[in-house]
């Protein structure tokens, strides 16, 4: 048993065989998906300090992170500013040695810097545990917090997730079909200009340009490196709507979308998504992850427009699901 890291001249081979033996794949964290969040912050300075443990049948467990040195110093441990993912072969019984070695390299990171910093995020899993990782770092004195996120499960049949979705939600569904053209974009069809007019509308809709050009140009590598897809949404022959979702083998998410402002009168948005979560299920994903949940009750109030868009995602069904995010500090 032994540790690989990035640089290493198999890591790359073991970290892909990992990847597909792993549970929950948060699409996120992906190739190309990884390198639009590096351009969207636009910062060039984190290093690769990703690892895995291989034993003798394979990779057992691995650590996504990268590290990045502030101003004052602070060592920041992340994934261009994600929390870091950790991951287990969900095909071989990984031995509590492995977890030893993970929990070395870890140390080994956390010394390496004066001041350090460490963001982690992770599901709850079926029996509402953390996985060793969390528990370490809760250990060292980490800060937690539950965040809340809507995940349809797509092993169930279309039929029923549409009769799981709320009445008004299932009028704007069928309002859509009657009304719009709609067009999945995905890596065979996806074209520069796809990127172009998507842009354009979200520029529209925001009302200013939010995002650098490297952005968007790393969203076009997402999709025609088969880790996303677009869904337009035409009025005759004008775009109105559009989203945009990562996935990963079996993982989908929700990511960008944008409307015409002034047919926010009309639910243009609600097919849109219906046809990702359709599309999604066409090419193997299990989960369709709808992002972030607010509630009224929360220490740090939500505003209207925060509680109004997470009920909204609530109409398409599925199961509010906790993830919990934890930071420490040196």
């Amino acid at each position: 048993m032994r540790v690989i890291r990035v640089g290493s001249d198999n890591f790359e081979l073991l970290w892909d065989e990992l990847w597909k033996n792993g549970a929950r794949r948060y699409p996120l964290y992906g190739k190309f998906n990884r390198s639009f969040y590096s351009a969207y912050n636009d910062d060039k300075q984190h290093e690769d300090c990703s690892f895995i443990v291989e034993g003798q049948n394979g990779p057992l467990a691995g650590m996504m992170i990268t590290s990045n040195v502030d101003s004052s110093g602070t060592t920041s441990f992340s994934v261009f500013n994600l929390p870091t993912l950790f991951i287990l072969n969900e095909e071989i019984d990984v031995s509590s040695q492995a977890w030893k070695l993970v929990k070395k390299e870890m140390e080994s990171l956390m010394t390496s810097s004066e001041l350090w910093n460490w963001t982690h995020s992770e599901f709850l899993s079926d029996e509402g545990s953390i996985s060793s990782v969390g528990r370490f770092l809760l250990s060292l004195g980490a800060r937690s917090d539950i965040e809340w996120t809507q995940v349809v499960d797509l092993r169930t049949d279309p039929g029923i997730l549409f009769k799981q979705m709320t009445k008004g939600c299932r009028w704007g569904v069928n309002w859509g079909k009657k009304n719009l053209d709609l067009r999945v974009i995905d890596n065979k069809t996806v074209t520069i200009d796809s990127l172009k007019i998507f842009r354009e509308l979200h520029i529209e809709a925001a009302g200013r340009e939010t995002r650098n050009q490297q952005s968007w140009d790393a969203q076009f590598e997402m999709i025609k490196g088969g880790e996303a897809f677009l869904v337009f949404g035409y009025l005759g022959e004008d775009l109105v709507s559009a989203a945009l979702f990562s996935h990963s083998l079996d993982y989908c998410f929700y990511g960008v979308s944008a409307s015409k402002r002034e047919l926010f009168n009309k639910p243009i948005s609600h097919v849109v998504i219906w046809e990702a979560v359709l599309h999604a299920q066409s090419i193997g994903c299990k989960w369709f992850d709808l992002a972030g949940q607010r509630f009224s009750g929360e220490r740090q109030e939500p505003t209207e427009k925060e509680l109004s868009i997470s009920a909204f995602k609530r109409g398409f069904g599925g199961n509010t699901m906790a993830r919990v995010n934890l930071e420490v500090n040196s």
